[in-house]
Formats: structure tokens, sequence, C-alpha cells
């Protein structure tokens, strides 16, 4: 929550400068700048390593008082965006449908006895060959809102198989967005 229920996640590339070599804007022709979207619905993003992908979560309705931006926190992924080393159609990957994707952005959906969205696998992982109902692939299905909604975002961070070797440190960090 970010001053409030009413939060958004915010995609962040970095990407070339489309102005010309030579331009007032890009005189060496090195100069990029950032390509951002909010998403709209539930679903899962890849992590783009040419774009530096980012994402903030962040309040569309307060802003900072001295750099005008949107009110938020940051989520980096660098090094902790391995993706799933199983194959698609594999036991795991049926089951572990989290584990797919580096992010997950749900609406959240309380009850009075707290949210129903707490385990990403479902509350009581079976060994089974499917996924099962109460788990966060089934969860999106549905494509809700997630703009200016209570939401909530699930990370999958590392290796989903542990190597003999130490394997990369893992990169992921929270900021504060100013």
């Amino acid at each position: 929550m970010v001053d409030g229920l009413a939060n958004s996640v915010l995609e962040t590339d970095v990407v070339p400068s489309p102005a010309p070599v030579g331009s007032p804007e890009n005189f060496a022709g090195n100069a990029f700048t950032t390509k951002k979207q909010v998403l709209k619905v539930e679903g899962s993003r890849e992590y783009d390593w040419a774009a530096d992908r980012r994402w903030t979560i962040i309040n569309a309705n307060t802003t900072h008082y001295a750099s005008g931006e949107y009110t938020g926190y940051g989520v980096h992924l660098k090094g902790g965006a391995i993706p799933l080393l199983a194959k698609e159609g594999s036991w795991v990957a049926q089951r572990a449908k989290f584990a797919s994707k580096p992010l997950w952005v749900v609406k959240d959906n309380e009850t009075e006895k707290g949210t129903e969205r707490m385990w990403p696998a479902g509350k009581y992982v079976p060994q089974s060959r499917g996924e099962v109902n109460d788990s966060i692939g089934k969860w999106v299905e549905g494509k809700a809102s997630v703009e200016k909604e209570d939401i909530l975002l699930f990370l999958t961070v590392g290796e989903s198989k542990k190597r003999r070797a130490p394997g990369p440190h893992i990169q992921t960090g929270f900021y504060v967005q100013a």
C-alpha cells in the first residue's frame, strides 16, 4: 500500500532515443530515454534484460513534493530474474505456474478473514500434475483491473534447481521512488 489503496504498477523500459543522430536532442547519437506504461489488468510480466525493465508500485493520486513524480516503491530484479528451468508442460511447470514469470500483479481479494490471495501456489500445495484452483495462474484468468486498485505483487527470484557450485549473486532491490 503506497499512500492508500488506489495503487498501480508502472513498468519502465530504458530505450534508445527516437531522435536522429545529429539532431539537437541526440547530437552524438547515444541518447536514451525511458518508456513507461501503467499495467491495466492482472497478469504476469517478463523481465527484459535489454531494456533493464523495472517496475514501480505507485499511487497516481499523489506526487512527490520536490520531483513531481508519483510516490511509489521501485522493484529491481536484475540478477534475480532467472527463468524457470523446467520445461513447459512438465509437472513442475504445471504445478508451479508462479515460477514461470518473475512478476505477477493481481487485485487483492479481501474477506473478513483477510486476503484470499496469499499463497501463489495454493494454500495447500498438492503433489499433483496440474495447477490447483486457488493459485496465481487461475487468479489472473479473469483479467481484473489492477489500475488504481488494492493490488498484490508476487516476485519469483532465483533458480529453480540448486547447482553444485555456488550460483550467481541475486540482485533484487526495493527503493523509494522520489
